[in-house]
């Protein structure tokens, strides 16, 4: 206690970027260690975001699905983002129409020309926590369809309303494989084709696996060749096991093995 309040901001740093490195390292039973004294000492919701993220990969990582939502759906609520858990099916249907609309009347160019958020922390906050949520869940959405949906819808909105983030390309990736489902292809592949250029105005290759999984694992075969997705997969591959994304690195080596299998391409 004594440290952190003489020492506020370097034990902060020091204790949500030793929460990172561990799930990074997969020293995922140590993070709820690590984590505590930050949800004790931290003085505001904002403050606590980055280690709490940390600790809702390693929940789900080690099985805990159930403590890694509930403690992802408080966060959002203490920023001020309440999402109904389980998600109610005409309310989701309604914010997702909504969306629809309102993307469809906008232009990729004015998209991607929307200003950068920087000095508001409570929705940088709230898009950091519904990335995790969405990354994280990425094999559960398949059980919870609604739930990833509408993180994903939420994503996008606060994205349109508040400007534009490192996590916009995910968020924009993930309301297209979302949108796979209800049949809209063309749009889907829209919104990967606007996440890929997002990706690159923000040079984060960081997420390139998470976002190169969605678009070509998922969207693009839908209306291109699954041969022209091998690449792009391989080499999300090959990033994910240089940046330390292990979780997507495989699910991209997967998924281009098992495409290639399927059209009996040579591997």
């Amino acid at each position: 206690p004594e440290d952190w309040r003489e020492n506020y901001d370097l034990s902060l740093a020091l204790h949500s970027h030793a929460a990172e490195a561990h799930v990074g390292s997969g020293l995922i039973h140590d993070v709820d260690d690590i984590v505590k004294p930050v949800i004790q000492h931290a003085r505001v919701t904002t403050d606590k975001v980055t280690a709490c993220c940390a600790l809702i990969q390693a929940q789900g990582s080690a099985g805990r699905q159930e403590d890694a939502i509930f403690l992802g759906l408080s966060l959002l609520e203490e920023l001020g983002c309440v999402v109904p858990y389980p998600v109610p099916k005409g309310q989701l249907l309604y914010r997702m129409l909504r969306l629809l609309r309102r993307l469809s009347r906008m232009s990729d160019g004015q998209i991607l020309r929307l200003p950068r958020m920087t000095d508001n922390r409570e929705k940088i906050g709230i898009l950091q926590v519904l990335h995790v949520i969405t990354i994280n869940f990425l094999g559960s959405s398949l059980s919870q369809p609604a739930m990833m949906a509408f993180v994903s819808i939420l994503s996008v909105e606060t994205t349109l309303d508040f400007g534009l983030t490192v996590f916009a390309a995910s968020a924009f990736s993930m309301l297209g494989m979302g949108i796979t489902r209800l049949g809209k292809f063309d749009d889907a592949a829209r919104f990967a084709r606007i996440a890929k250029t997002l990706l690159e105005q923000f040079g984060a290759i960081a997420f390139l696996p998470r976002v190169h999984m969605t678009n070509y694992g998922i969207i693009q075969p839908w209306t291109r060749p699954v041969r022209e997705c091998l690449d792009p997969l391989f080499y999300a591959y090959r990033i994910g096991r240089q940046t330390g994304d292990l979780q997507f690195a495989v699910l991209c080596g997967v998924k281009c093995c098992a495409s290639s299998i399927e059209g009996k391409f040579p591997l």
